[in-house]
């Protein structure tokens, strides 16, 4: 009877090693049923977000900004860019900036357009007479030297103000201008000034005619 348990015995102890032994042989050849490994064995862990990933990648060259990336306000216009509207360019504060001004001014009187000519007055010679005013008196009385232009002999620069010698046929003229409002603009001579304030349109343009100063 006891030799019949030891070989029970032996038979299944030998059963038991075989069973490990097929075990051992399965692991070895399928590494998919072996238990997972530590989640970030091996690695440097952190508990905050991946910030580089969740950021905003700044936007590439020449690409628009994102919806609510807005422009710095008053950014520099680019090269080449024109000015915003009313931003216009001063004339210069040189003899030669005055120069073009009267000559352009001039030419409005002497090619008979003579709102632009009222337009380029100072600011004080415009209260003087209205411009609707200015240009009847020249309808009631059209002048005799209408398309004769002026030549600019002389130029003399004070501050803000020059006197401009000008020629028209023989006869020679000095007028005035004031630098303002980044122009010069022309100043009515004062026999100008007291007229347009102390007489009415008809009456200087009477006064016109009777100098033989209209061309009808």
């Amino acid at each position: 009877m006891s030799s019949r348990l030891a070989v029970i015995a032996v038979s299944l102890v030998s059963a038991v090693i075989i069973a490990l032994s097929v075990v051992a042989i399965v692991l070895v050849l399928n590494p998919e049923s072996a238990p997972p490994a530590v989640p970030g064995a091996g690695h440097d862990r952190s508990d905050g977000p991946n910030l580089v990933m969740e950021g905003q990648t700044p936007p590439a060259v020449g690409q628009e900004p994102a919806l609510g990336q807005e422009r710095d306000v008053g950014q520099e216009p680019a090269p080449g860019q024109e000015p915003a509207l009313g931003q216009e360019a001063g004339e210069e504060r040189t003899e030669a900036g005055v120069r073009r001004a009267a000559q352009t001014t001039l030419g409005f009187y002497s090619s008979g357009a003579y709102g632009e000519f009222w337009d380029s007055w100072t600011a004080d010679a415009r209260k003087l007479i209205a411009r609707d005013d200015y240009l009847r008196m020249f309808e009631l009385c059209k002048p005799i030297a209408e398309n004769l232009s002026f030549e600019i002999k002389g130029v003399t620069l004070d501050g803000d103000v020059a006197d401009v010698q000008v020629t028209r046929l023989l006869a020679a003229f000095t007028y005035q201008f004031r630098y303002e409002g980044g122009r010069w603009r022309y100043i009515p001579d004062q026999q100008a000034q007291t007229d347009y304030t102390s007489k009415t349109v008809e009456q200087m343009a009477s006064d016109r005619r009777a100098s033989r100063g209209c061309a009808d």
